[in-house]
């Protein structure tokens, strides 16, 4: 039985895989933290503004009563949401500098008086990074509803930590397309 001369590489490839895999932290997958305005409040505070185009909101209270027990925050308190559709910017400013900082990855309004946004939270705070085991997070698809005047109705919005198998699952591909496009360019040179 005769070995083709890329198998080592093959095995390499795939040991450094395994081994990026075993050291990946593992996220939580039944973790996430949940805000909404605080029970009881309808409509909730705060004003969303449309310019164009492009929304912005500030004053928007959330709580995180929501969370899974013994979650995140552990002590409570109220988290202030701004974003601004135009520039990308979101973020949910808590008590004792629990904040939050990401860019809206989209959005969208389907249907007047509501907004659905999609966004990536590149800052935590340590609590929530110990929550979520993971130093970032994604929200997909959270929305918010608005009155005539612009005052949200109802805002849901969930924070997850990013899958790391789906990230090792797209290197490993890239690296698999990579040798198949270096080993078809070896056979064409």
């Amino acid at each position: 039985m005769r070995l083709c001369k890329a198998t080592p590489r093959v095995v390499l490839i795939g040991l450094v895989i395994l081994v990026a895999f075993l050291i990946a932290p593992a996220a939580k997958a039944d973790s996430f933290i949940d805000f909404a305005c605080p029970t009881g409040q309808t409509p909730c505070t705060g004003t969303v503004t449309l310019s164009g185009t492009n929304f912005s909101g500030s004053g928007i209270v959330l709580d995180a009563s929501s969370s899974p027990a013994g979650g995140f925050p552990s002590d409570g308190g109220a988290f202030t949401l701004g974003f601004d559709t135009s520039s990308g910017m979101i973020q949910l400013i808590g008590p004792s500098g629990e904040d939050f900082y990401g860019m809206i990855t989209g959005f969208s309004a389907p249907v007047s008086g509501l907004i659905d946004m999609t966004a990536s939270w590149g800052t935590l705070p340590a609590d929530a990074q110990t929550f979520l085991n993971s130093s970032s997070g994604l929200s997909t698809g959270f929305v918010i509803y608005l009155t005539d005047s612009g005052t949200p109705t109802s805002v849901d919005l969930t924070v997850v930590a990013p899958e790391p198998a789906s990230l090792l699952l797209l290197c490993a591909g890239m690296v698999a397309l990579g040798l198949r496009l270096k080993h078809k360019a070896g056979v064409l040179a």
